[in-house]
């Protein structure tokens, strides 16, 4: 099988409890796959994409079918807060939100498909939306639970001030994880969890969800007795006296509250007993917190060391304090595999079959963890027996036991086929919908409800973000999530519009591309009817169908507005009709002998592709009833933004000249005759019979809403229309000649309509 992970860190080498994980599953699954990896480049380290042999040397790292590093992101305060303040997603859902790791996973999609990609731990999964093959979820932990648990934690410890800022985050991350972890779950084919509990916890959400327990493992040889190099430093330790190890990452909340809690509740009575023994925390990353801890007698903060396993292998006891958490502690097993004796709390062994009392020691509560400790630093018998039955209990976890389990797991159909099928459309009716996106989460909700509703749904969506900052990407994760379709969310910060739809095409798996944009609603056979004609006994003669849209006014204004500026069906000469992007369907084959849209172009782009289709001879539809509701500009500055802007398109793609003469010419004349009509009054009947004449299309389209209306906003909507032509005209006449300048300072890139003499 091709496989694909997506990992949140080069798992190589493996220095904490996912890493350790994620590096056994692709190092034991490389051995029999083509296992490309997808993750995130070490601080200074190159990024780029590699095929076969990576040229970078990392410890235990297997030969991979492929190795793409992208740079990591760089998540601020304002980013944390916007998650927290603005959106419904949990913060573990944009945590490692990258537009390159996006772009990356775009194209590995479209050019090396998987025949599964492994989403490794929920910071991962909202890059779902683009995964075109099944999809397997590798849910490190039950993390609502996680958080859940540290909430309640945190409130038992209200007296601390952090404290009850932590268990109000907590509280509500747990809330937004329940929602966030159960759609993610529904919508894997395949889920795997860490321990038995940790699938409780998933079935309490969906007990329709097959989930599968894959438990964490421990390297026996690197962990075994005989593996463990000298460090002189232990060694020294170890001569003072007794040595207690608790060893991770100390910047992972539990881990902080394991020691802190220690620290209190039982490391006084432990030291008074023993006042030459030792309490080393080893762990990169220590936190202020876990710093203060080293001004207590007999306590030692490491940091990052070298080699945890000197100071594991060394240990008098090996101590698993923890009071929140889930999963299987990685470090347990490690501890077990050196054969220490281990005193932990239930919640610290969880998810690993154990007997205790031989295997280990369990201590629900601080005295009796102190009492457990205290014996056990007093019998040294016990500890070694202790240690010989550890060593035999860890042997079922060896990772050569745990791999082929996970592998079994991806041998076996998904159990939702039918999103399977759907990822992987490859019949002539499919049909992939596209559209663009930026700062529209005003308008998106909307548009995904319209789709939700359509009598022939898409095989897919897809989305390019040009780099939204208002939340619309949350919104279109959150609503993805109900839709009965996939939905391929592409962030690409910064793209035109032009740019961001060839992204979306290029990677639509459909023949039939079907395009609108947003800001419109769609009515619900909106979609079956734009793309009826392909399906027709003449379709395989059908490139493009050119659909239609009307207003969807809210206000009087933009009653006015869509009916100077927006033509109806009655206006169209279906012959030479250039549809807008707003409702088009196209075969992708077209799109693809054509160059695509005109990435040098930001606006008038959808024209210009018509334009270049139409030259090059393929068969145009138009498709009346194939409509789409957009809502005109609510005000005159927006307005003239927009008309603006068209026009600069205009002029950059050298569209319209003699449309935009006549305009000038007729601005230029009218003063001219304005002045004459003062000797001759005749002019002057001859201006206004020409002003109205320019208006008479406008009302025309106006005449049906009027009736609607009271008489006062009637006589608003009739006024607003010449003033709304004059706007529009200066837009243009100032726009116009801004394109054409950019357009005679900067060359355009090449494209067809060029070779062609337009």
């Amino acid at each position: 099988m091709r496989l694909l992970f997506l990992t949140p860190q080069l798992p190589f080498p493996a220095t904490q409890g996912a890493a350790i994980r994620n590096s056994q599953l692709i190092a034991g699954l490389a051995e029999r796959h083509a296992v490309t990896l997808l993750t995130f480049a070490p601080p200074g380290e190159a990024t780029g994409v590699w095929r076969g042999t990576a040229p970078i040397a990392r410890t235990g790292m297997p030969p991979l079918a492929g190795l793409i590093l992208v740079p990591a992101p760089q998540r601020t305060v304002h980013d944390r807060l916007h998650t927290l303040l603005r959106t419904p997603l949990p913060d573990m859902a944009r945590r490692l939100a990258a537009p390159a790791f996006a772009a990356a996973l775009a194209r590995e999609m479209t050019d090396n498909p998987p025949d599964w990609t492994i989403i490794e731990g929920i910071e991962m999964a909202p890059y779902r939306h683009q995964i075109r093959s099944c999809w397997l979820f590798d849910d490190h932990n039950a993390e609502y639970l996680l958080q859940g648990r540290s909430a309640i934690r945190d409130m038992s410890l209200s007296y601390r001030p952090r404290a009850a800022a932590g268990a109000a985050y907590s509280a509500i991350q747990w809330l937004r994880l329940r929602r966030y972890e159960r759609t993610v779950c529904r919508a894997a084919d395949a889920v795997t969890v860490v321990s038995p509990a940790d699938r409780s916890a998933l079935l309490q959400l969906d007990p329709t969800l097959g989930v599968t327990v894959v438990p964490n493992g421990v390297d026996l040889a690197a962990w075994s007795p005989q593996a463990v190099p000298s460090d002189p430093l232990v060694d020294q330790v170890v001569a003072a006296g007794p040595l207690l190890v608790f060893d991770g990452s100390m910047d992972f909340r539990p881990n902080v509250d394991a020691v802190r809690w220690f620290c209190a509740a039982c490391w006084p009575a432990i030291h008074a007993a023993y006042p030459t023994a030792t309490f080393a925390i080893v762990g990169r990353n220590p936190t202020p917190v876990v710093l203060e801890l080293a001004a207590l007698p007999g306590v030692q903060v490491t940091g990052a060391v070298a080699d945890t396993r000197p100071w594991v292998a060394a240990a008098t006891v090996y101590v698993v304090p923890m009071q929140v958490g889930g999963g299987v502690r990685l470090k347990l097993l490690q501890a077990l595999a050196l054969g220490r004796p281990v005193v932990s709390t239930p919640l610290g062994a969880e998810g690993v079959t154990l007997t205790a009392g031989s295997d280990l020691l369990l201590a629900a509560d601080a005295p009796a963890f102190r009492a457990a400790m205290l014996a056990l630093l007093a019998d040294p018998s016990r500890r070694a027996s202790l240690g010989r039955a550890a060593h035999q209990a860890v042997m079922p976890y060896a990772w050569e036991h745990i791999v082929p389990v996970f592998e079994a797991v991806l041998d076996r159909k998904p159990h939702r086929g039918s999103n399977s099928e759907l990822r992987t459309p490859n019949s002539a009716d499919k049909v992939s919908l596209i559209l663009t996106v930026r700062d529209e989460s005003s308008s998106i909700g909307a548009l995904l409800d319209s789709l939700r509703a359509q009598t022939q749904p898409p095989a897919e969506v897809v989305i390019v973000d040009g780099g939204s900052t208002d939340g619309t990407q949350a919104m279109i994760q959150a609503a993805a999530d109900r839709l009965p379709w996939p939905l391929y969310l592409i962030e690409q910060p910064g793209a035109n519009i032009s740019q961001g739809r060839n992204r979306a095409i290029a990677v639509a798996a459909g023949p039939i591309i079907a395009a609108t944009d947003a800001g419109v609603r769609l009515p619900p056979d909106w979609l079956g009817t734009l793309v009826a004609p392909f399906a027709a006994a003449d379709g395989a003669t059908v490139d493009i169908a050119s659909g239609f849209f009307a207003p969807d006014p809210q206000t009087v204004f933009e009653r006015a507005m869509g009916a100077t500026v927006l033509p109806v069906v009655a206006d169209i000469r279906p012959a030479t009709f250039l549809p807008s992007s707003r409702s088009v369907a196209f075969r992708k084959a077209a799109w693809a002998a054509v160059g695509g849209y005109p990435e040098w172009l930001d606006y008038s782009e959808d024209l210009v592709f018509d334009l270049a289709l139409r030259a090059a001879g393929y068969r145009f539809v138009f498709v009346p009833d194939a409509v789409v509701l957009f809502r005109p500009r609510g005000s005159l500055p927006a307005f003239y933004r927009q008309y603006y802007h068209y026009a600069r398109g205009d002029g950059k793609a050298d569209l319209w000249r003699k449309r935009h003469a006549i305009r000038y010419a007729t601005y230029l004349a009218g003063p001219a005759l304005a002045l004459a009509a003062r000797r001759r009054p005749w002019l002057g009947l001859v201006l206004i019979g020409a002003a109205a004449a320019y208006c008479a299309t406008p009302y025309r389209r106006l005449q049906p809403w009027l009736a609607d209306l009271t008489p006062s906003t009637r006589a608003q909507a009739l006024a607003w229309v010449p003033i709304i032509r004059l706007v529009g005209d200066m837009a243009k006449m100032v726009g116009y000649p801004v394109g054409v300048y950019r357009r005679l300072g900067q060359r355009p890139l090449t494209h067809p309509l060029h070779r062609l003499g337009h």
